[in-house]
């Protein structure tokens, strides 16, 4: 009987999901970044084969943008880029060259911002590959609190607009747009980070960011991130739903 048990035990321990979201900092770290945005962006018509297998620009290293890794029980999962402009200093942004008369409209001149971009999925063939998503928009999150933002950013593809409208309260911001370097449209959207982040933080826990994420963020380069099923997520979004946190 107790040999059953522990067989039980280390079997539900096994099939949990663990997810680990950190700034890309090894060499290893930086190959699996390029790799993974490589074969989501190929996969989706966006760029041409290479031989090196990898995708990056100019501005991986700048120093206003952090790029992210997102590990799955170890292994490499998603990766997403943000990149800062501030309202004191205008760092260049990949969609200011396309989408700069929309962001000026939307979001203000004197706007601080946060854009997130190169977000790619890899292969999880037991998750949705929503659930990456997620986990990588807390990157997102963590970005704007640490510089005091007023808005988040992001350019998507046409058929992710209503995902990202449902889960995390983003408006459009523009029509569809041709981004350098990639082959397909995408259409900005923008969340105002200081009116809807409260309201999203309470329907989507793990978004919630406390001093104690930041201090952790700063000593490590590491976030924690957990996950409510996504079907509950989504359940929370159906029309006539109660949409107030659960007392429990």
């Amino acid at each position: 009987m107790e040999h059953r048990t522990m067989n039980a035990t280390a079997s539900l321990a096994a099939s949990i999901t663990q997810f680990q979201l950190g700034r890309a900092a090894s060499g290893a770290d930086w190959d699996h970044v390029l790799a993974l945005r490589y074969r989501a962006l190929l996969q989706r018509g966006d760029i041409a084969e290479n031989a090196s297998q990898r995708h990056g620009d100019e501005h991986d290293l700048a120093l206003h943008a952090m790029t992210f890794l997102l590990r799955r029980n170890g292994q490499p999962a998603g990766t997403t880029r943000t990149m800062l402009s501030a309202n004191h200093r205008r760092w260049p942004v990949p969609a200011t060259a396309v989408f700069q008369r929309e962001i000026d409209e939307a979001l203000g001149a004197d706007a601080t911002f946060i854009e997130m971009g190169l977000t790619a999925v890899g292969p999880a063939p037991q998750d949705d590959p929503r659930t990456a998503l997620f986990h990588l928009f807390k990157a997102a999150v963590v970005h704007g609190m640490l510089e005091n933002a007023d808005w988040v950013i992001t350019a998507v593809r046409e058929n992710q607009i209503g995902f990202y409208g449902r889960m995390f309260n983003m408006q459009i911001l523009s029509g569809p747009e041709t981004l350098p370097g990639l082959l397909h449209p995408r259409v900005l959207m923008g969340l105002d980070f200081r009116d809807q982040m409260r309201i999203l933080e309470k329907r989507i826990p793990t978004l919630a960011v406390t001093p104690a994420d930041l201090d952790e963020f700063a000593a490590t380069g590491c976030v924690e991130t957990s996950l409510r099923p996504l079907a509950a997520l989504e359940a929370d979004r159906r029309p006539g739903r109660d949409r107030r946190p659960n007392p429990r």
